[in-house]
């Protein structure tokens, strides 16, 4: 009896942190999922799109020159879509930062889909070079935090950056960050 009685508590013991640990990665998914859709409200809110007419009329665009960058979600001809912050426009292809995979992309324009590819032909042409600042970045802190931050530079040490949900600024330490984000970072030129 009491070989059942400590084998029911050495199983209550147990069986406590597993379920916490489910209950509690249970709990960051749907934090993620609702930061997420806040976070693409935020977006659309601090970044909109630029001041252009309706894509289904041939009126000239409000404002003349790059109104880079912009978030905006694009779609292929297949339909695919895909959340991006546009960076610049080629003479046949679009330049994003694709929000899903922290990835720079220069996709020709003839494989977007109709509407978007309206929407990208009126766009000026702004090639973003690679001293351009600011830099559309997803950043990710050593602990694993994310944010979606503009770069505006950065000094040998440090890396400025502007948040875009709230649009507040900080100067973090490059030391700080993910390895993939350092490794970016330093191959910035210095600014600052």
């Amino acid at each position: 009896m009491r070989l059942i009685r400590l084998a029911m508590f050495v199983g209550l013991l147990t069986a406590i942190p597993i379920c916490s640990v489910i209950y509690f990665g249970v709990d960051r998914l749907e934090k993620a999922a609702t930061q997420s859709k806040d976070l693409k409200e935020s977006l659309s809110a601090i970044l909109p799109l630029p001041d252009m007419v309706d894509v289904d009329t041939d009126l000239v665009p409000i404002r003349r020159g790059p109104d880079f960058p912009f978030t905006r979600e694009i779609s292929n001809q297949d339909g695919r879509s895909l959340d991006v912050v546009v960076t610049g426009r080629g003479s046949d292809d679009l330049h994003f930062l694709s929000l899903r995979d922290n990835r720079s992309y220069r996709y020709p324009i003839a494989g977007l889909s109709g509407a978007d590819q309206a929407f990208a032909e009126k766009l000026p042409v702004h090639e973003p070079g690679p001293d351009d600042f600011p830099v559309p970045r997803l950043l990710t802190n050593w602990q694993g935090r994310t944010l979606v931050t503009m770069i505006e530079g950065r000094s040998q040490f440090e890396v400025h950056f502007r948040t875009l949900p709230n649009s507040e600024t900080y100067i973090y330490p490059i030391s700080r960050l993910s390895q993939g984000d350092r490794n970016f970072i330093f191959g910035l030129p210095v600014n600052r």
